[in-house]
């Protein structure tokens, strides 16, 4: 008679799951496909401990294979509770395939300027997810980011950067490292420095000088009026236009495609005011929400900076100190009474009270 002697893996739910790790429909979706595995004998998942241990047959899987195929199974793994699009069976998870990074992909994370609305990041996004070589594409407007998964064997950044700049955007590589310093070296940025550096910001308050101007001359030099007008109308629907021609470009239709077809068609028809009006208070609407994103980004920026920039481990019953970009999953990190909590985690030991 023969005996199996089966190893043990217990692997973190947060880590496979990030965004559902206590959905027990998502967890018991990444059990049945594990399962599934030729060497894997069973799996039991603790969700209010936010553990899954798996048995499997040493002969057969490894632990690097065993820890591997969990991760492509939470990667992959989608509910209904969490898609409502996958209210329906959508079969087996292939687990061979490769995650990001697994395949040799590249990995970069960029910031992205002259995005002004939501619309912007989904027309980026789509554009970019089309891309030859790009294999994922996640535009983030909130934090103007622009996260990319390429293959260097058919793109580089290169060429992302030219499909950007096609857009209408404009890109650059974001160096975490670099951005407190860069916080601390320009200081806090006041009110009144946006409204005199941002150029739309600048436009826009001429274009309502303009329409101020062409109110007055309205009563006092009638025939003045409508060149006051059409200055407003140019001076404020600059940006405007230039989005709507990028749109166009792409073959797509967005609010400042319409927003310039109806300033264009109010000037055809003679009525100036109406067309200088209706760019101003569109382009102020714009600046104020731009100046709004750039407030709330600075403050994620600021509470971003407060991370702490190393962590202590605990290897060898020693305590080692290391830069949080080396700690790796099943790390275990020591934080002291006082202490900032360097990287997210599940308690093993002790017992604290955080903020």
């Amino acid at each position: 008679m023969s005996v199996t002697c089966l190893s043990e893996q217990t692997l973190e739910l947060a880590l496979l799951l990030p965004r559902e790790a206590e959905c027990g429909g998502c967890v018991d979706e990444v059990g049945r496909e594990l399962v599934r595995l030729d060497g894997v004998h069973a799996v039991e998942a603790d969700v209010p401990r936010g553990l899954l241990s798996v048995r499997y047959d040493p002969e057969t899987l490894s632990a690097d294979e065993v820890r591997t195929f969990a991760r492509r199974a939470g990667a992959q793994a989608h509910c209904a509770d969490h898609c409502p699009l996958a209210v329906h069976d959508h079969g087996q998870l292939d687990l061979l395939a490769p995650l990001p990074g697994e395949d040799g992909s590249e990995r970069r994370i960029l910031h992205v300027t002259g995005m002004d609305c939501a619309d912007c990041a989904v027309k980026l996004q789509g554009a970019l997810r089309r891309e030859p070589g790009v294999r994922r594409a996640d535009v983030n407007f909130g934090a103007a980011t622009l996260a990319l998964v390429l293959d260097p064997q058919r793109t580089d950044v290169a060429k992302v950067y030219t499909a950007v700049r096609h857009l209408g955007y404009d890109t650059v590589e974001r160096s975490q490292a670099a951005a407190p310093a860069r916080r601390a070296q320009a200081g806090p940025v006041s009110e009144r420095s946006f409204w005199l550096r941002d150029r739309r910001a600048v436009l826009t308050l001429i274009s309502g000088g303009f329409i101020a101007a062409g109110f007055a001359a309205e009563a006092l030099a009638p025939a003045a009026s409508p060149w006051l007008f059409a200055a407003a109308m140019v001076a404020g629907g600059a940006f405007v236009a230039r989005a709507a021609f990028f749109s166009l470009r792409a073959r797509q239709v967005d609010m400042n495609v319409l927003m310039t077809l109806a300033a264009v068609g109010a000037a055809a028809i003679g009525q100036w005011s109406e067309a200088g009006l209706v760019t101003f208070l569109f382009g102020l609407g714009t600046v104020v929400q731009v100046h709004t994103l750039e407030r709330t980004r600075r403050a994620i920026s600021g509470l971003m900076s407060l991370a702490p920039p190393e962590a202590t481990l605990l290897r060898g019953g020693r305590d080692e100190v290391v830069p949080v970009e080396d700690v790796r999953a099943g790390d275990v990190v020591l934080a002291r009474p006082g202490e900032r909590v360097a990287v997210d985690g599940v308690v093993i030991d002790g017992h604290a009270a955080a903020d």
